[in-house]
């Protein structure tokens, strides 16, 4: 076989490995969390599931560095690292995300990363076709797991390519949207000033715009500066979903956005709806101040509408 094809068929032994521990462990671990939720043990239930995750990793890392017959007795590490072309690594990347669900090799991607420049554009090809992107009757498994690992193996060269496919993409189009913002996020804060200048140079928030400001939100919680603080204020100044907008700052941890969210509420107070109050609310609580002068009683019983403490969304929109 040539490298190509020993390579595809290790990747095949790759997924058979995972797939036969989570079916060994699906059954007794499903009748474990079962009984454990009957109960109402639901940090037990938890442990559980993240002790199979943990084993899941504990599988793979073993099958990389095992001796594997299809390669001639070298570990799937090994072979991975000696594969010198790295369109062949593109190729196989493709092949890779149409057949394993689960998370690549660590050293598939690891050997991604060492292919630089060459790799990344491999992956911004074949997020060239923005309609397929676009269409919803498409399975766009691959584009997807191209968005996603450009994250991981990218760098602040592949964040202008990034920003462009979110305009380029139906602003409804939230899955993809999604994934880039994800991806952007993860290649950390060198793709910072780029979304900045997105944001500043944006004469009004829409969709996309709001994907930005939460990818500001994350990176900045632990890059604080004036440009960013500004950036967000102008961005939440400009949009008319503030109660987004409020998330974001309640994220991004700056206090001094404080009056202008009470403000913002004081001005509006009559004609305000019940779920921006409170999501602004819990912003400005969690960024150290309160309304407490600003109380709004509605018509309807506001028993049961509850804001999920650690991110002020409404518990409905939850998964």
């Amino acid at each position: 076989m040539s490298v190509m094809e020993k390579a595809k068929e290790l990747l095949k032994d790759y997924k058979k490995t995972l797939e036969e521990f989570i079916e060994s462990n699906q059954a007794s671990n499903s009748k474990k969390i079962s009984r454990l939720l009957k109960k109402g043990d639901f940090e037990e239930a938890m442990e559980v599931l993240s002790d199979s995750f943990s084993n899941l990793v504990t599988i793979s890392n073993d099958w990389e560095s095992h001796p594997n017959n299809i390669i001639g007795g070298r570990t799937p590490a090994e072979f991975f690292k000696e594969i010198e072309d790295n369109r062949h690594i593109v190729e196989l990347f493709n092949e890779a995300s149409e057949i394993i669900d689960t998370d690549l090799p660590l050293s598939f991607v690891d050997r991604m990363k060492a292919g630089g420049k060459e790799v990344q554009e491999g992956l911004l090809a074949m997020l060239q076709d923005v309609s397929l992107l676009d269409d919803v009757n498409q399975d766009i498994s691959s584009q997807l797991s191209a968005i996603r690992y450009l994250g991981l193996v990218g760098t602040g060269n592949t964040t202008g390519p990034l920003l462009e496919l979110m305009y380029k993409v139906h602003e409804d189009n939230d899955l993809v949207l999604e994934k880039i913002s994800e991806s952007l996020v993860n290649i950390g804060p060198a793709c910072l000033d780029a979304v900045l200048e997105k944001l500043e140079s944006s004469q009004c928030i829409g969709p996309v715009e709001e994907y930005l400001m939460g990818i500001v939100s994350k990176l900045g919680s632990n890059n604080k500066s004036d440009r960013i603080y500004r950036c967000l204020k102008n961005a939440f100044m400009k949009m008319e979903n503030k109660a987004i907008g409020a998330l974001f700052f309640a994220k991004y941890g700056d206090g001094r956005i404080i009056p202008a969210l009470r403000g913002f509420v004081a001005k509006n107070l009559d004609t305000i709806s019940r779920e921006t109050y409170y999501e602004i609310k819990f912003a400005v609580e969690k960024l150290g101040g309160n309304m407490d002068d600003l109380f709004k009683e509605w018509d309807e019983d506001d028993e049961g509408y509850e804001i999920c403490p650690d991110c002020g969304m409404h518990m409905s929109e939850h998964d």
